[in-house]
């Protein structure tokens, strides 16, 4: 996306009040001059001009890095066994900086262009009986999922560390139910319930936003339902706070946390994400939501269970 089109969607956002940012008053300061926005673009995604009249002979390649994150773009595909030596590594950096486990979160912000064919990679093929089978493909992705799961579980148990698993809502839906969700690949067989018997030192379910409010107790029956049969405890990660305004009321998430907190299989509420109820204001400082802190004290602390 080029330098104009970011400005005319952040534009619209503005016109609209779509988006948190896009009420900040320095946001619409800087929008307004659309010139000193298209000069700032410049500086962050463009080199000098000089660069532009480089010339290379033949053969030669030029690689320049400015500011580059150390992250992965993409998604990669745990059949290979470089992918899960490079998860493992990144696991083993965790356990050397000391931390109590890791919770591993199969939904995530990466990014497959083409979801409906992911996962039929040339070793998932070769492996098939019949090559364009939907469901053997599933098979095959998630044996090779939950393998690197066991592998980092081994990891972790023999340097006393936890591990947890995170079981997204939209993995009890089949694939052609959800076609333009990135977040949780197609065409995996999510083994969720082996995560919990064989290895999973507790669970979280991810994803209550992705359901109607009449259907979480559904939800949440069959995944506590597993985990106590595994003997693992539950937490629910809640509905996102930002779906209400800041200030309140909060009618969705008190209704949820009543019956959360009554649902026999649920240990601990993850209270999701702060962001939506916390911001810095400018006066005084840092300030969190007075209605959801009301709502934490009088459905959780009064009551002393875990939030």
């Amino acid at each position: 996306m080029n330098a104009e089109a970011i400005h005319k969607r952040l534009s619209c956002c503005v016109a609209l009040g779509l988006t948190r940012f896009a009420r900040r008053p320095e946001a619409q300061t800087l929008l307004a001059d659309r010139e000193a926005f298209l000069v700032r673009c410049e500086g962050m995604y463009r080199f000098d001009a000089g660069w532009e009249n480089a010339s290379l002979g033949e053969g030669d390649a030029m690689v320049v890095a400015r500011g580059k994150v150390r992250a992965r773009t993409g998604a990669m595909h745990p059949i290979y066994p470089e992918v899960r030596a490079a998860w493992l590594d990144q696991v083993r950096f965790c356990i050397e900086r000391g931390v109590d486990g890791v919770n591993f979160r199969a939904a995530n912000h990466n990014q497959v262009y083409e979801p409906r064919f992911y996962g039929f990679n040339p070793p998932v093929v070769e492996r098939m009986t019949h090559p364009g089978n939907f469901a053997e493909a599933e098979r095959i992705n998630g044996d090779a999922y939950t393998k690197f799961l066991r592998e980092a579980a081994a990891l972790l148990h023999d340097a006393g560390r936890e591990i947890g698993v995170h079981v997204h809502g939209l993995m009890l839906r089949y694939a052609d139910r959800a076609p333009n969700i990135n977040m949780v690949p197609l065409n995996f067989e999510w083994q969720w319930e082996t995560w919990f018997k064989e290895f999973a030192d507790y669970a979280e379910y991810r994803g209550a936003f992705f359901f109607r409010p009449e259907n979480q107790r559904y939800v949440a029956d069959r995944i506590g339902f597993a985990a106590r049969a595994a003997g693992i405890p539950l937490a629910y990660q809640s509905l996102r706070g930002g779906m209400v305004h800041f200030d309140g009321p909060h009618h969705s998430l008190a209704h949820e946390m009543d019956w959360v907190r009554s649902h026999p299989d649920v240990a601990a509420y993850n209270l999701y994400e702060m962001a939506c109820f916390s911001r810095c204001n400018p006066e005084t400082g840092f300030e969190g939501s007075r209605d959801m802190a009301e709502l934490v004290r009088k459905h959780w602390h009064e009551k002393g269970e875990n939030i």
